[in-house]
């Protein structure tokens, strides 16, 4: 499994880039992701339909992710969550159907997968410095 990361006009500190990184496989080992996922880091203000935060594309495998303007926990945490729904779909939970926009068993799960990953990688990588970038 790889994460190929595209940045789209987006500035991006070196150490955040960094623990960006680091963070993405991290996530992607702990959820046990098998297929590719390009992620996709956006300014704040670029247009993607159906993108508040972030989104995850069920037919293509791609996460979008608005980065500008957020803190990078904050945007960790929006990965971590689309990288669940891309291991909910290789689970067969998703079978090519809407992700929810609030609430039921997909977006909890996803949600809940999304606060242990954070939680886990600063215990496991003694990375409470992520809290500050």
């Amino acid at each position: 499994m790889k994460v190929n990361i595209d940045i789209h006009r987006v500035e991006i500190h070196p150490k955040q880039l960094k623990a960006l990184k680091e963070f993405v496989a991290f996530a992607a080992e702990k959820l046990k992701c098998k297929e590719d996922i390009q992620l996709f880091l956006l300014e704040k203000d670029h247009n993607v339909d159906g993108i508040s935060t972030a989104a995850y594309n069920i037919t293509t495998n791609d996460v979008h992710v608005r980065y500008g303007g957020r803190a990078l926990v904050d945007v960790l945490r929006s990965i971590a969550h689309e990288f669940g729904h891309a291991r909910q779909k290789e689970l067969g939970e998703l079978e090519d159907k809407d992700i929810p926009n609030i609430g039921g068993h997909i977006e909890d799960d996803a949600n809940a997968a999304a606060g242990r990953l954070i939680k886990m990688f600063v215990d496991e990588n003694n990375a409470r410095w992520i809290y500050k970038l």
